[in-house]
């Protein structure tokens, strides 16, 4: 048998840093920072890239939970998935993708 395996993406020193889930705003371009918190978006070729690849931050909410954040991450093909996370957990950041706040 052949064992595949997938790509990861490390963090980059020199584009990336790390926020936590109540420092996100709109139009960030985010990732998950542990990987194996990178949810699944399927079994085929397109679905395993996805997880390793930046979303752009769409209509977070911060005010459905005390605990927890929510936004619809929107990939540059467009298509667009809800993430709810907690406030605490940690996520890889496009430093040049920033919104100001």
């Amino acid at each position: 048998m052949s064992e595949t395996t997938e790509a990861v993406y490390l963090m980059n020193p020199a584009e990336d840093e790390i926020r936590y889930g109540h420092e996100l705003a709109d139009g960030m371009l985010v990732l998950a920072e542990d990987p194996g918190l990178r949810q699944s978006h399927g079994k085929d070729e397109e679905g395993k890239l996805r997880r390793q690849r930046f979303r752009k931050v769409t209509r977070l909410d911060r005010t459905f939970s005390a605990n927890y954040v929510r936004f619809i991450g929107e990939w540059i093909d467009g298509y667009q998935e809800v993430h709810t996370a907690s406030r605490l957990s940690s996520w890889l950041v496009k430093k040049d993708a920033e919104a100001t706040p």
